[in-house]
């Protein structure tokens, strides 16, 4: 006993009855038990650690959804107000004229003309902002689907720039057209990329300020057809060269002005369902530049 004093690890007593006979317990080899003991300390130490840093990445991806999750409902519901406002002006114009018009409230058969103008350039924004919505909600759902054809861009940019003649001539827009003479054709849905450019062009009349000029141009660069619109508007914010085309964001100096922020991402949603891709910069006198990038139509790739 007296040999193995020192080692002694714990003692104990032997029995209630037997207060003077005590039993101990020690290692012969006392650095491998204390070695033992150490690693599992550590073990159960590095468990504890591990399992509380679990708790706080857990801890915080859980306040990142919930953030995530606020964010997303929050841009949702700014998203259903500003459709309103959208839908609500276009709506009270419309009625406003169409009642001026069953009064006969006009002064010349001049003035009557503007206000059927007037009518149905609201119509045609009303329209272009229900198609907007609709599309956007067959793209969520995945059922969007493409009528491709070859087609020239040059024709189908056009038509888009045409439709806006109206509002162009009574805000006093200048408007350059440069759309090269030989254009290769690109395999498109003419319907869908004229809504594409369309929604360009309605940017471009929405956030213009007191320069107003807008410049349409389509040419081919190298394998791809680019439909380039520019104009002199408020520009974009530097940094968000890339989020414009995200869903509902809508740039810092374009918050005083209404708009659904659906625009842009179905923009390049169309264009890169045709396998082309979007490009928007500032312009360094003023004014922004959106080019749309597709892929020319070849007889190869039509074979393939």
């Amino acid at each position: 006993m007296a040999a193995h004093r020192e080692a002694i690890y714990e003692t104990a007593p032997a029995s209630r009855w037997m207060d003077r006979v005590r039993l101990g317990i020690w290692a012969v080899d006392a650095s491998a038990a204390t070695g033992y003991y150490r690693t599992r300390n550590y073990l159960v130490g590095g468990g504890i650690f591990a399992l509380a840093v679990s708790v706080v990445l857990g801890g915080l991806m859980i306040l990142r959804d919930a953030g995530r999750e606020v964010q997303v409902a929050r841009l949702r519901s700014e998203f259903v107000a500003n459709v309103s406002h959208e839908l609500r002006t276009p709506l009270t114009s419309i009625r406003l004229y169409a009642e001026t018009l069953l009064m006969g409230r006009y002064r010349s058969a001049e003035q009557m003309q503007d206000y059927l103008t007037t009518l149905l350039h609201e119509s045609r924004r009303l329209s272009h902002l229900v198609d907007n919505v609709l599309d956007f909600a067959r793209i969520e759902r995945g059922d969007r689907t493409y009528q491709r054809q070859p087609c020239d861009l040059g024709a189908v940019a056009r038509a888009a720039l045409e439709t806006f003649g109206g509002v162009f001539a009574a805000e006093g827009f200048e408007v350059e057209e440069a759309i090269a003479a030989e254009r290769p054709p690109v395999l498109a849905d003419q319907e869908a990329v004229e809504g594409a450019v369309a929604n360009i062009l309605g940017n471009a009349v929405k956030y213009s300020s007191q320069r107003k000029a807008i410049r349409l141009a389509v040419e081919q660069r190298g394998a791809e057809v680019v439909v380039e619109v520019a104009d002199r508007g408020i520009g974009l914010p530097t940094g968000e060269e890339e989020r414009v085309f995200e869903q509902f964001h809508r740039g810092a100096n374009a918050a005083s002005t209404a708009g659904t922020g659906l625009g842009l991402s179905l923009v390049k949603s169309v264009v890169e369902a045709h396998g082309g891709r979007v490009e928007a910069a500032g312009r360094p006198d003023g004014g922004s530049v959106f080019r749309l990038y597709f892929p020319v139509h070849t007889k190869e790739k039509a074979h393939a």
